[in-house]
């Protein structure tokens, strides 16, 4: 589990798909913040720039212009 947020809306997503699904439908040209709860219990945050490019999402982080891949996310929830 996931919780996407951007000012005050925030939203809870369960699986990569979904995570796709959002990031297409509500945050094309936006910059979010990524929240996930590591097995400690500490959440990490990742700040992402979210863009369509040639059809596909693409997904850098905010601060490094890394890709990132959505798929982690629920890798390190697991």
């Amino acid at each position: 589990m996931v919780t996407v947020k951007k000012f005050s809306s925030q939203q809870i997503i369960l699986s990569c798909s979904q995570l796709t699904e959002h990031l297409i439908k509500n945050h094309i040209g936006d910059s979010v913040a990524i929240h996930t709860k590591l097995p400690s219990g500490i959440t990490k945050v990742d700040f992402i720039d979210v863009s369509l490019i040639n059809q596909t999402l693409s997904v850098v982080d905010s601060y490094t212009s890394e890709v990132i891949t959505l798929s982690k996310y629920f890798q390190e929830a697991a």
